[in-house]
C-alpha cells in the first residue's frame, strides 16, 4: 500500500515508462507531484498525455482538477467544459466548477452545477449533489439548510453502507458545531455500523472521540481514541497516524490542555503533504491547521495562531469542503489584529467573516460584533 507521495510517484513513473493507458495512473502521479509541490512537473505530464488521447474526457478532467490546484481557475473551467462535451453527464465535471465557482466566491453558479444531480435517480449522484450543495450553505453560514441537505445525502443510496456513513459523519460534524454532541454521538455511532471503509472509519470515529469529550465522558473518549490508534497502527496508509496524533491534541484542546494540543498537533500537521489536492477525500489541511492555530489561540500565544489562521484564509484547494474553518479563521484573525491595536486589518477581516455569515445561523453573535468592529 503507497504510504506518501513520494512513494506514490516511484509507483506511478514505473507505469507511466510502461507506457500505461489508463488516465489515472497519471492524475495519481500528478497529485503526487503537486502535493510535493511540483505543479509544474504535473501538468507537463498531463498534457503530455492529452496530446496523446484529445478524446479521453477523463484525462481533461484531471488536467482540469491539476489546474485547479496551480490557481489556473479559468483554464480549468474551459476544460471542465470540453470534457462534457466528450462525457456528457459525466457528474466530476460538474463538482470540478463547483469548486472552481466556490473559491471565486460565485456561489449562484456553484450551486447551478451540482443542483441538477439531487434529482438524478443515479444515488451516486444525489449523494454527491447533496453534499456539495450543503457545502455551499455552509460557506453561506446557513447551518439548518446544510444539514436538511446532508440529511438527504444519508439516505441518497437504498442500503446503508460507505457512502451513507461519510454523509452521517457530515451530518454528525453539523450536530457538533450546533452543540448537539450526543445526537452527534448517536449519528457516529450509527455510521460505524455500515462503514466498511476505512476513511467514513476515520472520520466517525474522530467525531465519537470529541463528541465524548464534549460530555464530559473521559473515559468514553478515551476508548474511542485508543479505537482509532488500534486502526491506525494496523493500517499502512499515513493519514490514519497523522489522524491519532491529530485527534489527540483535539482532545487535549476540549480539556483545556494546550501546550498537550499544540504539540501533539504540530506533529500531525509536520505530516501533511506541502500541497493538498481535490479529493477524494477531502484535503486534511485546514483542518489540522485550524486546530493548531486554535490551540496555539487557548495558549495565548497569538502570533503563531495568525501564522495558521493565516494559512487557512490564503489557500486554495487546501480549504475544499472546509468551508467553516475557512470562516470562522476571519474572525479570529480580526480578533487577533484588534488585540495588535492594528484595527484596519481587524476591519477587513470581521469585514470578510460578516460578508460570509451575514444572512445565516451560525455564529450569530460574532457575526453582530464583526458587524459593529468591521465599521
Amino acid at each position: 500500500c503507497i504510504r506518501d507521495s513520494s512513494e506514490a510517484i516511484r509507483h506511478f513513473e514505473v507505469a507511466r515508462r510502461q507506457g500505461t493507458s489508463f488516465p489515472e495512473s497519471y492524475g495519481q502521479l500528478a497529485e503526487a507531484y503537486a502535493a510535493e509541490g511540483e505543479l509544474e512537473k504535473g501538468r507537463e505530464i498531463l498534457e503530455e498525455f492529452i496530446e496523446q488521447n484529445p478524446e479521453n474526457a477523463a484525462a481533461h478532467r484531471i488536467l482540469a482538477r491539476h489546474l485547479i490546484v496551480s490557481g489556473q481557475l479559468e483554464a480549468a473551467l474551459g476544460l471542465f467544459e470540453k470534457a462534457e462535451t466528450l462525457e456528457p453527464g459525466n457528474p466530476d465535471a460538474a463538482l470540478g466548477k463547483w469548486t472552481i465557482y466556490s473559491l471565486l466566491e460565485q456561489w449562484e453558479e456553484a450551486e447551478a452545477t451540482v443542483e441538477p444531480l439531487t434529482a438524478s435517480v443515479d444515488p451516486a449522484r444525489k449523494w454527491m449533489g447533496n453534499v456539495y450543495l450543503a457545502n455551499g450553505q455552509l460557506y453561506k453560514g446557513l447551518l439548518e439548510e446544510a444539514l436538511a441537505l446532508q440529511e438527504k445525502a444519508v439516505v441518497a443510496f437504498p442500503r446503508p453502507g460507505p457512502f451513507s456513513a461519510i454523509a452521517r459523519a457530515y451530518v454528525a460534524e453539523i450536530l457538533l458545531i450546533k452543540g448537539e454532541p450526543k445526537a452527534a454521538l448517536g449519528m457516529a455511532t450509527k455510521a460505524l455500523e455500515e462503514s466498511d471503509g476505512t476513511y467514513p472509519q476515520q472520520y466517525n470515529l474522530r467525531i465519537a472521540v470529541l463528541a465524548e469529550a464534549a460530555l464530559g465522558r473521559r473515559n468514553n473518549a478515551e476508548s474511542f481514541l485508543a479505537e482509532y490508534r488500534r486502526r491506525a497502527e494496523s493500517l499502512t496508509p499515513v493519514s490514519w497516524e497523522r489522524g491519532a496524533l491529530g485527534l489527540a491534541g483535539e482532545l487535549a484542546l476540549v480539556r483545556g490542555e494546550a501546550a498537550e494540543a499544540i504539540r501533539k498537533l504540530e506533529q500531525a500537521v509536520s505530516m501533511l503533504s506541502p500541497r493538498g489536492v481535490l479529493p477524494p477525500p477531502p484535503p486534511s489541511h485546514a483542518h489540522f491547521w485550524y486546530s493548531l492555530a486554535s490551540a496555539y489561540l487557548a495558549g495565548g500565544q497569538e502570533d503563531q495562531a495568525a501564522e495558521w489562521f493565516g494559512h487557512i484564509v490564503e489557500c486554495s484547494v487546501e480549504r475544499n469542503l472546509r468551508p467553516v474553518e475557512y470562516v470562522r479563521s476571519f474572525y479570529f484573525l480580526g480578533q487577533i489584529h484588534e488585540n495588535r491595536g492594528d484595527m484596519g486589518k481587524a476591519r477587513e477581516y470581521y469585514r470578510r467573516f460578516y460578508e460570509y455569515w451575514k444572512d445565516g445561523d451560525m455564529d450569530r453573535m460574532r457575526v453582530e460584533e464583526a458587524k459593529k468592529k468591521s465599521m
